[in-house]
């Protein structure tokens, strides 16, 4: 009766820990999804596949392994539901779903994953019980209730048991497998329980590799206690390999039996697990992790005692005080095996943090540990109390309070435990500061709260952690990297990502700069914020406050803006994959008896044919009057100020140009022969490949003037119609490429040149081009005449970069000079300069006015020019009141120049040549660098003869100590003593000590611009150069070497100072040049 009714308590114990340990497991599992558990009930539903059809290599699904998980989500997902993700589930990937399936596809396969969490409760469950059986055998039944308590209520445990993952399982077969070995090694049990442990460590090890632990631990326990015996090294020698023999056995049987991908592969099989782990020891977390306040890629050795602190109780924490007093108090069994349970701890702890990947959840092994000696303490504090009050009062007030604390702890978090945070370190306040938190918890939070919009089937919602929102969400979901601001409504941000700087992009945009919409929040942590997309916003309002009756309002594709916009203004939505005649057509349609559209481009991650091809037909046809950007979206307004005609490109003029080779230009189109500024000049050229090619080419094509000033420039790279570049071409490939030439503002009316050519923008150059018969016509190739005409916009001065303005009234108030531009401030003789001027009229003028632009010194004028003001195509009788125009006048500094200082001043002319203006306006002064006769001050002055023809006078030098790479700046000064014949060059060298050239510059005297042929007897030339130096020019002392030689024969002027001909006819400079190495450069 007796021996009856204690088994009957014992079993009503044993049914109410697993009650403890089911209930909070087993309720409400579908309420959230952590990152990885869609792809683990996919490895399930292959895995399952693979049984049934036989193929068992196949039951290998991921190094992890998680065979242990993958038969539990054999049972616990239906199969015929499973079907439907079979073939998808080849590559359990979210964006492979995502481009897939549609959201309520999503939920189902939501469903059967937290249907797959059921058997993982189960199992933890029972772990659960039989940790209680076990800890009975080893510390007797007190201990054995208040571990199964701390285990089953354990926070962070709980949290894990809850989903379809590896560590809880893995957890709870390590913990029997440790447990039922040191009930063999102390109590001396019978060896079920060596097998048990070995069984069961079979069973962790099919879970997750990190298991593995347990095989060198067990050696370790086995030796430890072999080496307590009283017996001989034999004897323990052969104890302890009969003790392992066992026990791997059984580890090995269940290794083998367990799994299938082990009875047809077994090397293979082991080869791959033992890689994967090797891997993830290796490598960091792709996006790095977090820890105490800073993102790291290995938080190092102080993360998972940090960790454990934080996620473990402050109860676990009590019970370990009393239990390290035990450690030198207590019988030697019970201490032993509290020391192997806080060695496994310390010891498992250490072997994680040898890999660079490191998670809280990686060291879940020890936590039911630690609960363990911590309930080893908590009964040592009952036994104290037992000695002043009643036993069992004592200790069913012990079970009471370990129970409801423990319940206090964790259960208020139910159903997601994971925000639980030690409150003794500042719990959920200080958590985010110190680890890594988030694991798809809250985001069920948000996906309910967008759920709740009217039209939640209808949004786009972009994050980062999509596995853990889209099965939720009933919406469409998209990945961070895929954000799209024209289409995405909503976009989550998520805690973790806050803490490792994700997607900082999506950061930028929303949370550092906005407010949300809606922050989720669990238990006084902050998980994520839901910030609506409403950058369509400030555009419309734009629209509404500048636009006009008429108006037409173009979109260039599906969009947020489209969708909401409700104005009044026609709306027209462009496609995506559009050709250029729908494109076309849509646009003729669009501005079909009106003036004016505004157009609404939306920024786009990738080039895109269809927008170009929008751009193009507007910018070609349409002037642009205006352009406002916003955050994602450049707004345009377009005028016509005729009927303009939206038609596809053509080729009208056929070409047979040779670029080197490689590419032929087959012939081109041009929009319209009259370009005007405002609207661009749209050009088409056919390509034809006559080579596979490897490079990248680019085309320009340039507008230019009668004195070769550039106009209009577009440079583009060569792209076929799937935007391709040219390295991608092969032979025989034919392209219609088109190409948009943007004039400048207030570019005067008047006949201009096109000109193409190709160049390689990686270093290659321009090609050289040949005609059909292969007669080379140089680097670039003039298409024909275009003709610029006035353009309808206004333009103010305002408009332009006006280097020098002035705003001077002329002619009768009838003129005005608003300001010029010079290139330069001092001019050498011989030397051309541009004058740029810009004018704007005041009144309608009735004549044709010319301008005088002179360079005046003392001695007289060094350069002058006369011209039609304006163009000869475009006088100015011809101007409009308050037209804006500018031109440039290109002058050549006069030969005999002296030197000097000179004004550079204008006067106007009338029909008849006769100034208006009885003083010439002056605009700057400009410093003429002309012959100089006189020698100025040198800083080195030398003398050297060269072959009777130049003196050498000396030298400047800026600097003596330069870095390698940088430019030495030299100036030479040279005195003709005789006409010369022959144009000679000059040669400046950096010597080595082994007269190794580290740095060159050779050229005609004053940069090519005064040849020796030149020079007049007696005159004194400034000659300027600058040597760069190589990047890898060793540290030392070096010396320069110039002089001069005949570029056709190679031979040098002889040279020679004091009657002594110089070594090499070269000078060397007697200042020593100190170059430090560019370490940097040099790398």
């Amino acid at each position: 009766m007796k021996v009856a009714r204690k088994v009957g308590r014992q079993g009503c114990i044993a049914l109410a820990v697993l009650l403890v340990a089911l209930v909070p497991r087993l309720l409400s599992l579908d309420v959230f999804l952590t990152s990885d558990e869609l792809k683990w009930t996919c490895r399930a539903i292959c895995f399952r596949a693979a049984l049934s059809s036989g193929d068992f290599a196949k039951t290998f699904q991921a190094g992890h392994p998680g065979v242990i998980t993958m038969w539990a989500g054999t049972v616990g997902i239906p199969l015929e539901p499973s079907v439907e993700w079979l073939e998808l589930c080849q590559d359990p990937r979210i964006s492979t779903f995502l481009d897939k399936v549609s959201p309520e596809a999503m939920a189902r396969l939501a469903g059967l994953l937290f249907a797959a969490r059921v058997p993982i409760a189960l199992i933890t469950s029972a772990t659960v019980l039989g940790i209680y059986l076990l800890v009975e055998r080893l510390f007797g039944r007190r201990t054995a209730l208040f571990s199964a308590l701390l285990v089953a209520l354990d926070p962070f445990y709980l949290a894990h048991s809850r989903l379809f993952h590896l560590d809880a399982v893995t957890t709870g077969f390590m913990t029997l497998s440790l447990l039922s070995l040191l009930i063999y090694l102390n109590r001396k049990a019978s060896y079920l329980y060596l097998a048990l442990s070995g069984a069961m460590a079979g069973l962790a090890f099919l879970n997750k590799s990190p298991a593995l632990f347990m095989g060198p631990f067990a050696v370790f326990l086995v030796s430890f206690a072999m080496f307590r015996r009283k017996e001989g090294i034999t004897n323990r020698l052969c104890g302890a390999i009969k003790t392992l023999a066992v026990w791997s056995a059984a580890a090995g049987i269940v290794y083998v039996a367990l799994w299938p991908s082990m009875w047809v592969d077994p090397v293979g099989t082991v080869q791959k697990v033992l890689g994967v782990s090797i891997g993830y020891a290796e490598a960091p977390h792709v996006n790095l992790n977090f820890f105490w306040g800073e993102i790291r890629p290995d938080p190092g050795p102080w993360f998972y005692p940090v960790a454990w602190a934080f996620r473990t109780t402050p109860l676990v924490m009590l019970g370990l005080i009393p239990s390290a007093l035990l450690l030198v108090k207590k019988e030697r069994g019970q201490r032993t095996a509290l020391a192997e349970l806080l060695a496994f701890s310390a010891l498992f702890a250490a072997f994680m943090t040898l890999g660079a990947k490191k998670f809280d959840r990686y060291i879940l092994p020890i936590f039911p540990a630690l609960d363990i000696v911590a309930a080893v303490g908590f009964n040592h504090l009952v036994e104290m109390i037992n000695r002043r009050m009643n036993r069992i009062n004592a200790y069913l007030v012990a079970v009471a309070s370990i129970a409801l604390l423990s319940a206090g702890l964790s259960l208020p978090y139910h159903p997601y435990y994971l925000p639980y945070y030690n409150p003794l370190l500042g719990g959920s306040g200080q958590a985010p500061n110190m680890l890594l938190v988030g694991w798809g918890e809250g985001l069920d939070k948000a996906a309910q709260y967008l759920n709740g919009k009217e039209d939640a089937a209808e949004l786009r919602v972009a994050l980062r952690n999509v596995s853990q929102f889209a099965p939720l969400f009933v919406g469409r979901t998209v990945a961070a990297d895929d954000y799209d601001p024209a289409t995405t409504d909503y976009v989550v941000i998520y805690l973790n990502q806050v803490q490792r700087n994700l997607s900082p992009e999506l950061l930028d945009r929303y949370y550092r700069k906005r407010e949300p919409e809606h922050t989720v929040n669990l238990y006084g942590i902050d998980y994520a914020w839901i910030y609506a997309n409403v950058n369509y916003r400030a555009p419309m309002e734009y629209i509404a406050q500048h636009a006009e009756a008429g108006d037409v309002l173009l979109v260039s594709r599906p969009s947020l803006f489209a969708k909401h916009y409700d104005g009044d203004l026609p709306l027209h939505v462009m496609g995506r994959g559009w050709n250029e005649a729908k494109i076309a057509a849509e646009l003729q349609k669009a501005l079909e008896g009106r003036r004016r559209i505004w157009y609404v481009k939306y920024l786009e991650k990738y080039p895109n044919s269809t927008l170009e091809l929008i751009e193009y037909q507007l910018a070609t046809r349409l002037f642009k009057v205006k352009e406002k950007t916003f955050p994602d979206i450049t707004l345009s307004l377009y005028r016509a100020f005729d009927s303009p005609s939206f038609e596809i490109s053509a080729i009208q003029s056929p070409l047979d140009l040779n670029f080197e080779g490689k590419l032929r230009l087959r012939g081109y189109g041009l929009v319209d022969e009259v370009a005007q500024w405002g609207r661009d000049l749209g050009i088409v050229l056919q390509w034809e490949a006559l080579q596979d090619l490897d490079r990248h080419y680019a085309a320009f094509i340039h507008l230019v003037d009668e004195q070769g000033h550039v106009w209009g420039q577009g440079d583009k790279w060569l792209m076929n119609e799937s935007l391709i570049s040219t390295a991608g071409w092969r032979v025989g490939e034919i392209v219609l490429d088109r190409y948009v030439l943007s004039l400048l503002k207030g570019t005067p009316p008047g006949q201009y040149r096109l000109r193409i050519g190709l160049y390689d923008p990686m270093g290659g150059g321009r090609l050289e081009i040949r005609d059909g018969k292969g007669v080379s016509l140089g680097d670039s190739y003039e298409l024909g005449t275009i003709t610029v005409k006035s353009s309808p916009l206004a333009l103010s001065p305002q408009e332009l970069e006006i280097r020098y303005p002035l705003a001077r009234t002329l002619a009768g108030c009838r003129l005005s000079l608003q300001g010029y531009g010079v290139a330069m401030e001092k001019v050498a003789f011989g030397e051309e300069f541009t004058l740029t001027l810009y004018w704007q009229a005041l009144k309608k003028m009735q004549e044709d006015y010319a301008l005088l632009v002179q360079l005046r010194g003392d001695k007289g004028v060094w350069a002058e020019g006369s011209y039609v003001l304006g163009s000869r195509y475009y006088p100015t009788s011809q101007w409009r009141e308050g037209e804006v125009l500018w031109n440039r006048y290109d002058l050549r500094v006069d030969a005999e120049a002296p030197w000097g200082e000179g004004i550079l001043e204008i006067n106007l002319l009338d029909a008849k040549g006769e100034p208006l203006l009885e003083k010439p306006l002056a605009l700057t002064k400009m410093d003429i660098q002309g012959r100089r006769f006189v020698v100025p001050e040198i800083s080195h002055p030398m003398k050297v003869d060269l072959g009777g023809k130049v003196d050498f006078l000396g030298y400047d030098l800026k600097t003596t100590k330069i870095k390698a790479g940088e430019t030495i700046h030299l100036t030479l000064y040279w005195r003709a003593k005789r006409e010369m014949r022959v144009s000679y060059t000059v040669f400046t060298h950096l010597l080595g000590e082994d007269n190794t050239i580290w740095g060159q510059k050779d050229g005609i005297p004053m940069k090519g611009r005064h040849p020796t042929t030149q020079w007049q007897v007696g005159e004194v030339i400034v000659d300027e150069y600058e040597i760069i130096t190589k990047k890898d020019t060793p540290e030392g002392i070096y010396r320069l070497e110039v002089g001069m030689y005949d570029l056709n024969t190679g031979e040098r002027l002889p040279a020679f100072e004091g009657g002594r001909r110089l070594e090499g006819d070269r000078i060397l400079l007697d200042c020593e040049i100190s170059v430090m190495a560019d370490l940097q450069g040099s790398e």
